[in-house]
C-alpha cells in the first residue's frame, strides 16, 4: 500500500471526464483522490487509486471540519495509465 500525497496535475482523458459527469463525481474529488488516495497495481500498466481508511485520515487532517461534507465520494477511485486518469467510478 502506497499513500501519495502529490498535488501534481493528472490530465484527464475524455473518457475519464465523461465518465466522471456521468457518475456524478466532482473533479475536485478526483483531485483530492489523487492528492491522498493510495495507489494499487491494476494490470497492464495501469494503477487504481482509492482511498483507505489511512488515506481518508489525511483527507479529513487536510479538510478540517469541511471533511464530513466530503464523505459521500469516500467511495470513489481512479485509474492511472500514460500519466493520465483514464477513467473513474464509485467502489461497491
Amino acid at each position: 500500500m502506497q499513500s501519495t500525497v502529490s498535488h501534481a496535475h493528472v490530465p484527464m482523458t475524455a473518457h475519464a471526464r465523461r465518465r466522471v459527469q456521468q457518475r456524478v463525481i466532482p473533479p475536485m474529488m478526483i483531485d483530492c483522490l489523487l492528492a491522498f488516495g493510495d495507489r494499487r497495481d491494476a494490470g497492464r500498466g495501469a494503477e487504481r487509486c482509492y482511498f483507505t481508511k489511512k488515506s481518508w485520515r489525511l483527507v479529513e487532517r487536510h479538510a478540517g471540519p469541511a471533511a464530513k461534507h466530503l464523505e459521500h465520494w469516500r467511495d470513489i477511485y481512479a485509474v492511472i495509465a500514460d500519466g493520465a486518469v483514464i477513467t473513474a467510478a464509485w467502489r461497491y
